[in-house]
C-alpha cells in the first residue's frame, strides 16, 4: 500500500488541494470523487505523468491488493486517468474465469484456518484476500458477459450467512471458532459494500430494505448493467 499512498499524494498535490489523503481504500475512492473537479483541471502533461506513475506501481500486484488499485484507477478513469491496463492484465493473468476465481478461494480456504485467538489482522488479510477473489470472479464474468459468475461471486459473498451459496459456503470453511465466522462475516460484509461502490459504483443501500434487508439479487443485477 506504500506505493498507492504515494501515488495519492502526488495525485493530490498535482490538483493544488491541500488534502491527507486516507490509507483506507474505500475513504481514498471518495476523496477522489469529492475532489473530482479540481483533478479534473490537472494540466495534461501531468495527468500522463501520473498515468505512467499509475502503470509502474501496478506491474506486479497480488490478489490481496490488486481489487484496492483497482478501485483507485476506475475511479480516476472516470476523471480521464489511463492506468487500468497493468491491473487488468494481471487479473486476467491470475484468473481467466469466475469459476477459476472459485477454485483460486476454495485453495486458499483450504490452507487457511483462522483460530479462536486471531486478532484482526489476520480477519482482515483473509478478507483482504476474498476481496481480491471477487474482483477476478467478477471482472472475468463481466469479460465473459456471464451472468451465472457475476452471480455466483455478489449473492455468494453477500450472502454468506445463508446456506446454499458455495463461494459463502466456502469462507466459512476457514473458520474454526463460532465466534470468528460472524467476525469475518461483519467485517467482509462491510468491506464488500464498500468495494462494489468504489470498483462498480452500485450502492448497496440502493437495495436495502429496512424490514428484508439487502435484496442481493438486485445487487447483482446492478453490476450486470456493466456488461
Amino acid at each position: 500500500m506504500k506505493d498507492i499512498n504515494k501515488f495519492t499524494n502526488e495525485l493530490f498535490n498535482s490538483s493544488g488541494l491541500s488534502v491527507n489523503p486516507s490509507h483506507d481504500i474505500h475513504d481514498l475512492c471518495k476523496e477522489i470523487k469529492i475532489n473530482g473537479d479540481a483533478i479534473e483541471d490537472i494540466d495534461s502533461d501531468k495527468v500522463e505523468s501520473l498515468s505512467e506513475l499509475g502503470l509502474s506501481i501496478s506491474s506486479d500486484l497480488d490478489i490481496q491488493d490488486i481489487w484496492k488499485y483497482a478501485a483507485i484507477f476506475y475511479t480516476l478513469n472516470e476523471l480521464g486517468f489511463d492506468c487500468l491496463e497493468n491491473v487488468q492484465s494481471t487479473a486476467s493473468e491470475l484468473s481467466g474465469s469466475w469459476e477459476e476465481a472459485v477454485t483460486i478461494l476454495s485453495t486458499k480456504i483450504s490452507e487457511t484456518n483462522v483460530t479462536s485467538d486471531a486478532d484482526e489482522k489476520d480477519i482482515t488479510d483473509l478478507v483482504d484476500y476474498i476481496i481480491g477473489c471477487m474482483f477476478l470472479g467478477v471482472e472475468a464474468a463481466l469479460n465473459d458477459s456471464n451472468d451465472e459468475g457475476i452471480d455466483v461471486w455478489v449473492m455468494g459473498v453477500g450472502s454468506i450467512c445463508d446456506d446454499g451459496h458455495p463461494v459463502g459456503d466456502t469462507i466459512f470453511k476457514a473458520c474454526e471458532d463460532f465466534s470468528i465466522k460472524y467476525s469475518v462475516r461483519d467485517i467482509l460484509g462491510d468491506s464488500f459494500i464498500q468495494a462494489l461502490l468504489s470498483l462498480y459504483s452500485v450502492d448497496v443501500d440502493d437495495y436495502r430494505d429496512d424490514d428484508e434487508g439487502v435484496d442481493w439479487d438486485q445487487v447483482s443485477g446492478a453490476v450486470k448493467q456493466l456488461m
